[in-house]
């Protein structure tokens, strides 16, 4: 999961599936995400979701 934000509440449903999630993406284009994340390029920042 490759998001720009996300709330505890997801974050933690995602950790008890064991289900990666990347959250600070700051890439608007959601293949270019993908792509440089499979290119080790992702940039991310700090979550910008307050929850």
């Amino acid at each position: 999961m490759i998001a720009s934000g996300m709330g505890s509440r997801a974050r933690s449903l995602f950790q008890q599936n064991r289900i990666g999630a990347i959250i600070g993406s700051i890439e608007s284009d959601p293949e270019k995400a993908v792509l440089s994340y499979l290119d080790d390029e992702l940039t991310t920042s700090e979550d910008i979701c307050n929850y």
